[in-house]
């Protein structure tokens, strides 16, 4: 949640990941299949994991080199690092009623 809080907002976590947004649905999909192992999780997580991966290559393809943005100001990060982590515990919370399964074992 903190890489897609970063990748709207202009910070410091952009100048070191290209792709946050792509780059934290793969780390979603990748720990959801650490932690699922039935067919419905392998197509439906490593499937959205699989299309992050191939969109930063195609962007990566398409856009050529990276040219680094501007240093921002720190409370740009602050803001995504902690607009994610309220988002993050909302999602943890609420994750038995809006999916069935509980985020964290009780």
């Amino acid at each position: 949640f903190i890489l897609f809080a970063a990748s709207g907002i202009p910070g410091n976590i952009r100048r070191f990941i290209r792709h946050p947004q792509m780059t934290g649905t793969i780390l979603w999909g990748v720990s959801h299949l650490l932690s699922n192992g039935s067919n419905r999780a392998v197509v439906l997580f490593g499937g959205l994991t699989l299309w992050a991966a191939l969109e930063i290559f195609l962007i990566n393809k398409r856009d050529g080199a990276w040219q680094r943005p501007e240093e921002a100001p720190l409370a740009k990060d602050v803001i995504a690092i902690v607009g994610g982590i309220v988002v993050y515990l909302a999602v943890v919370y609420f994750h038995k009623i809006l999916f069935g399964v509980a985020a964290l074992p009780v």
